[in-house]
Formats: structure tokens, sequence, C-alpha cells
């Protein structure tokens, strides 16, 4: 078959299977391959097995440190299973283990490794050897450690993150429990290590809660003795004011003495109408006195009962005057002794106007003498009312500062008695449902599983060189080719016999 140049067409679905039909052998190399090397790697990979333990997570726990605000399951389980794969769960687990735990732990670890591990392996220590690197420690050669020497006891450090890569946590679908599985060479390894790391997760959120709250204790212990003693502080200032001011009850006292203050307030004013009222009398009897007109006319005298009755007399003998000089003359015994009688009246009349105008006038001096008295008395009592009220506003400063302290210093009690007991809790949320069993048969390896990904592996690989091949030597195999590519009429077909 003639080779092309031109290939501007693109291949059409019965191209590709000329095209795959032409190289078949390069697929079936590449299918036999594959599963070749993931049959030959299974086989040399040793026999794991798996332990599984289960954990259930109590949203509404009793201990009332432990699920607090979550809202979201979900992603509290996420959280946790996270946790569970932390370095310090690791090393929680490595406390947890007994010294003769150790040495099978050590065993299962170094079986797990195949013999091509085990090669890198040599390798690395002879590299680590030539350039004279220490080899105590594990080494990482891709996803498994270069384990040392085992048989003993002892906890080497690199144990704890040696034992990370055989775990998996994973939830249980709707619901709260999350699977803890472990997977080693050794069965009874499995199966403590599935164990251990549930129990070290749990002694892990127990110090999550337990040791912030030891290391806040002493922290609390200082600010709440800051605290008390500002709290006393403040009531002894508190208690200082009021023995020296000697208040007993300043509300009730404020209430008394204002009304006292307001009663003095009325008799003021009361104080001052009547003062002006006689000094209007006394100035209009003045002015009586001054335009000659006679101060009977004043009301204030007018009314007197004294004037009043002496008035009366004196029309009564004026008349009697005026009948007997009429009748018996002027030089009649009796009409003289009625001149004197009427004299008499007048007398008495003007004893009793100056009495009362004289009256009126000391009333004035007397009404502007108790209303000074009241007004100071008002005044007094005023001073005594602002000085309570003052007092009263400085107590109240006093005891904010006393309720303040107090509040604060309550508040902090509160918190200080949940550190203390977050400091001594001993349960958690989270409880083993089924601890894991040693397992009686091998999870691993999957011989099948790895069979299967590498026959689909080769498959794409075969077809993805067969395309690249064909890319590259492209060749007539049709008469979609000879049409398609060479862009030329097509006269037959010549069939293969």
């Amino acid at each position: 078959m003639a080779n092309t140049t031109n290939s501007t067409t693109e291949l059409s679905i019965a191209q590709y299977i000329h095209i795959l039909r032409a190289r078949k052998w390069l697929l079936i190399f590449s299918l036999v391959g594959a599963a070749s090397l993931a049959l030959m790697y299974s086989l040399q990979l040793p026999d794991t097995y798996t332990a599984k333990t289960y954990l259930h997570f109590d949203m509404q726990a009793t201990n009332p440190f432990f699920g607090q605000g979550q809202t979201r399951d979900a992603e509290y389980l996420r959280t946790q299973m996270d946790i569970m794969k932390t370095q310090h769960v690791a090393e929680k687990v490595i406390e947890g283990l007994a010294d003769e735990d150790i040495a099978p732990l050590q065993a299962s670890l170094e079986a797990e490794l195949s013999p091509l591990d085990r090669a890198m392996r040599s390798v690395r220590r002879a590299v680590t050897s030539l350039f004279g690197a220490s080899g105590d420690d594990a080494v990482s050669v891709g996803s498994n450690p270069v384990i040392p020497a085992q048989g003993s006891s002892a906890r080497p450090p690199w144990l704890s993150s040696a034992i990370r890569r055989g775990l998996e946590v994973e939830p249980m679908f709707g619901s709260r429990i999350v699977e803890v599985a472990y997977t080693t060479a050794d069965p009874r390894v499995a199966a403590r290590l599935a164990n251990e790391y549930a129990n070290g997760y749990i002694r892990t959120s127990l110090e999550m809660v337990t040791s912030p709250a030891k290391r806040t204790q002493a922290w609390f212990d200082t600010q709440m003795q800051d605290l008390r003693k500002k709290l006393e502080e403040s009531q002894q200032r508190l208690t200082a004011f009021q023995q020296t001011q000697g208040i007993v009850a300043t509300e009730e006292r404020v209430d008394t003495e204002s009304k006292v203050l307001t009663d003095l307030s009325n008799q003021v004013v009361t104080a001052e109408a009547e003062t002006r009222q006689l000094r209007l009398t006394v100035q209009q009897l003045e002015q009586a006195i001054a335009a000659g007109q006679s101060v009977l006319t004043v009301p204030v005298v007018f009314e007197n009962g004294v004037v009043q009755g002496v008035s009366a007399n004196l029309r009564q003998l004026e008349s009697k005057q005026a009948e007997l000089s009429a009748r018996l003359g002027v030089n009649h015994p009796q009409y003289q002794r009625t001149v004197v009688e009427v004299q008499e009246a007048r007398s008495k009349l003007d004893d009793a106007v100056d009495s009362v105008v004289n009256s009126v006038r000391n009333s004035v001096a007397l009404s502007q003498e108790k209303e000074n008295r009241v007004k100071e008395a008002f005044a007094a009592q005023k001073k005594l009312v602002l000085s309570l009220k003052d007092q009263r506003d400085q107590m109240a400063v006093l005891e904010r500062d006393v309720e303040s302290a107090a509040a604060i210093y309550n508040t902090a009690l509160t918190q200080f008695n949940q550190t203390n007991l977050r400091a001594v809790v001993d349960q958690t949320n989270v409880s083993v449902v089924d601890p894991a069993a040693v397992p009686g048969s091998p999870s691993g390896p999957n011989v099948l599983k790895n069979l299967v990904l590498a026959i689909f592996a080769g498959g794409v690989l075969g077809v993805g060189l067969i395309v690249l091949f064909e890319l590259l030597d492209r060749r007539v195999r049709s008469k979609d080719d000879i049409i398609g590519t060479l862009d030329l009429p097509l006269l037959g077909v010549l069939e293969r016999a």
C-alpha cells in the first residue's frame, strides 16, 4: 500500500475500525502486557488483613462540653475524621500499645513490604551509607517506609508515622456512625491498631477539651483574685460613704424632705401674698390721710367690727342730739349731756380708727418677718434637699460600681467553674459501637481489581499507541481513505479472496 502525505480529512468510525484491525496485535500486546504486569505485581504483594471498628457520635451528649453548636452533622463528622488521621492521634495509638505489641507491629510493617519495596529499601540504605547519612530513622520510599530492624519493644519515633498509612476512616451513609478500618499484614495487629485508634481518638477528643482548660486555670485564678478584690473595694467605698454621710435610706429621706420643701414653697407664696395685701391696705390708708379724706372709706377700717359698733353708736347719738336740739333747744341740760356723749363717741371712733390703722401697719412688719422666716426655712430646706440628692447621686454611682463589679465577678466565676469542669471531664460524645475483631481472611491484595484496572489501562494505552503510529505512518486501508484522503474518483473495489 502506498504511503500518503495528505491527511487533512478527519477519520470516520469505519476508518478507526480498519486501523484497529490492522494493528490489532499492538492492542493485544498492550492488554496482555498490562494484565501480566498487574498479575505479577499482585502475586508478589503480601496478604493483608483489615479489621474494622465503629464509633457513634452523640450530638446531644449528656456531657455539656461536647456536641455544642453542632448544627451540621456532616461537617462535624468530617472534622472528627480528619482529627483521627492526624499525627497526634497516631502518637496516642503508639503510647497506648503495650511493650509486647511493639515487636509484632514492627514485624507486620516489615511483612507489608513487597520484594520490590525491599529492593528499593536496600538501594536507599546503600545510598545513605555512601554519603554518611544516619539510618536510624525510617526513610520514606514512595508510600512505604524503610523499617529498621525489629524485635525491640522500644517505641522509635518513626513508628507513629508508619502506622498512619494503614488507616482508613469512612462515615456510614445516613447515620452518625464512623467506620475505622486498619489494614496490615498481621490480623491480630490489624485488630489491635483499629481498636487502639478508636481509643486514641477518644483520648485526644478529651484532651482537646481538658488541655486548654488546664492551661487557663492559673490565669483564671489570678483574674478571679483581682475581680474579687475590686468587688470588695467597691463595696467598702459604698459602706464608707454611707457611714460618713450618716445615710440609712437615702431614697426615702429625699422623698420626705422633698415634700417638706414643697410645703415650705407653698407657705412662701402665701406669706408673700399676705404681705403684698397688707402693704396695699397701708398705701390706701396713707393716700386717704394725705388727701384729707376719712379713713373710714378704706375697707379694712370700715369693715372693722369695733369701728362699726362705735360708728353706729355715734350715729344714734347724733340723731338724738338733732332731735333734742329741735325739741328742747341747745341750752337744755339733756341736750348738753347728749353733746358730751357725742364728743365721747367721736373720740372713741377716732381711737378705734387709729387702732385699726396701727394694727394694719404692725401687721405689715409681722407679715414681712414671717415671710422672711419662711423664706429662710425654704432656702435651708432646699439646700438640704439638694445635698441629699447629691448624696443619692454619689451613692447611685457607688452602687453601680458595686453592681458592675459583682456582675463581672459572677460572670467570671461562671466561666471559672466551667473551666474547672472542663479540666476534669472524663467522658466524650463518642462511643465504640462494635470493637474490631481479628479478621479471619485476608482483604488484599485484590487481584481481580488490579487485573481489571490493568486491562483498562492497557486498552487505553494500546488504542493510544495505534492512533499515534497511524498518524506517523498513514496508510490507505479502505475506499474511504481513497475518496477522502487522495480526493480521486473510485473506479471499483477488488475484494480479497
